[in-house]
């Protein structure tokens, strides 16, 4: 990471396994990074051949990014419930 300033870190942990699916850093703390982070946890769910359910069930502290609309929208196209 060049510069200085405040990074933020999103990690993604499988909640039966305990597992952690992705580690993912960022400057912003939006919508759009937990987007990314989303995204690049279910690659790796299913690179690792992890079982996914037909509806995936998010455990959150439902803060402002998890809420929003943009990641609702994503949410809703992935299966994902909260």
């Amino acid at each position: 990471m060049e510069g200085y300033g405040t990074y933020y870190l999103i990690d993604l942990i499988d909640y039966y396994s305990k597992n952690t699916l992705t580690t993912y850093f960022s400057a912003t703390h939006g919508a759009e990074a937990l987007i990314a982070a989303c995204t690049e946890a279910l690659a790796e769910a299913r690179r690792l051949g992890v079982p996914m359910p037909e509806k995936i069930k998010l455990v959150t502290d439902n803060g402002p990014p998890m809420i929003s609309r943009p990641n609702a929208e994503v949410r809703r196209s992935l299966g994902c419930n909260v």
